[in-house]
């Protein structure tokens, strides 16, 4: 297969070689969460910057060196190779995940090759476009960086930016980028495969109000499953199972607590029906409880069990009309559907998802 050289530096010292570019970036997987994967179809990539977009005296060389691969060889991507020709001092000043490799004396980044004279620094499967745009801010070619990218471009942007902690140095262009977005590619309101990008570009790029909106959507998803999609944010799915079974974990420990109200000999209608009205409520709850699924209630981590589920079939859970034989003039008023929705309320309050202060970064 072909083998692509970007010469981003005209006096390289160092040279990335990634192996296996543009390897599947995050795939959606029906087996994982469930529903119709054709409404999330990527968009293209990377929005091709205009003439004025981009400085033409800046031009980028870029050699395509074919190998001795024959034309009738394997279609895979598995050998393919992309090198970037750069200039160490760029990178070791921006990164310091590059930083030590090359200062460490364990790691053969440090070395020059016998071969070229060049410092080697492997890379594997990510994408060339992004890669490619990082190392262009990186090494202040800003007229050869897009003006905009897709909400995909930027996702893989973002995990190169936490992978090589070099997020500051993009500051400029991904807030560019993300006002861009805000417009043309909002936070969707349900969970999809764009709620998952979002939540890796504002993890990785510290936007609260785009994070607290993702996490907010996925701690209310309908889908059993909370998937990372290889990208960087398993400390965020954590802290969101965490917060969905905590809420979850709330509203039915507050049904228990009902439930033992009404049982319990000591109730107290605020009619003084206390007998009738405790009897009453007590078998209304329980029998509804059962009818919708509620009981036995089950335990942590209530994989089976969504907020959103939860507070539907909470909704379903019907009050008895009842007089008392004293009076059969006015219907009693304690009303089962307005104790039980006072919990379900408690949704909107326990299920927002956790924020980006929440978080001790270090």
């Amino acid at each position: 297969m072909p083998r692509v050289n970007y010469q981003i530096d005209a006096h390289a010292d160092t040279a990335i070689i990634l192996k296996n570019p543009n390897a599947s970036f995050a795939p959606w997987s029906l087996a994982e969460v469930g529903g119709d994967t054709t409404a999330f179809a990527h968009e293209s990539t990377v929005n091709e910057p205009t003439s004025g977009d981009v400085d033409q005296g800046a031009s980028i060389e870029v050699a395509i060196i074919a190998d001795d691969a024959s034309e009738s060889g394997p279609t895979d991507t598995e050998g393919d190779e992309t090198w970037y020709y750069v200039s160490r001092r760029h990178l070791v000043s921006a990164s310091p995940t590059l930083e030590r490799m090359f200062s460490g004396t364990n790691w053969k980044e440090g070395i020059r090759d016998e071969n070229d004279g060049l410092y080697h620094v492997p890379a594997e499967d990510w994408d060339s476009e992004a890669l490619l745009c990082v190392l262009q801010v990186l090494h202040l070619r800003n007229g050869q960086v897009p003006r905009t990218v897709s909400l995909e471009m930027l996702a893989k942007i973002a995990v190169l930016l936490d992978f090589y902690k070099c997020a500051e140095a993009l500051e400029s262009f991904t807030e560019r980028w993300i006002e861009r977005l805000r417009v043309t590619t909002p936070v969707p309101s349900y969970f999809c495969r764009d709620t998952l990008l979002w939540m890796c570009i504002a993890w990785v790029l510290r936007l609260p109000q785009e994070f607290v909106q993702t996490t907010t959507v996925a701690i209310r998803r309908d889908e059993q499953g909370l998937p990372t999609l290889g990208l960087p944010i398993t400390i965020c799915v954590d802290r969101v199972e965490e917060s969905r079974r905590q809420a979850i974990g709330t509203i039915f420990s507050r049904l228990q607590d009902l439930l033992e109200e009404f049982r319990s000999p000591h109730y107290r209608c605020p009619q003084g029906d206390s007998f009738e009205c405790g009897s009453i409520l007590y078998g209304a709850l329980f029998k509804e409880m059962e009818l919708q699924g509620l009981f036995p209630i089950p335990t942590a981590p209530y994989y089976d069990v969504s907020i959103s589920e939860l507070c539907n079939k909470m909704q379903l859970i019907r009050s008895p009309a009842w007089w008392p034989s004293k009076s059969k003039k006015s219907k009693h008023c304690c009303d089962l559907t307005k104790r039980v929705m006072a919990i379900a309320d408690s949704v909107t309050r326990f299920g927002n998802g956790p924020e980006l202060k929440d978080f001790e970064f270090y």
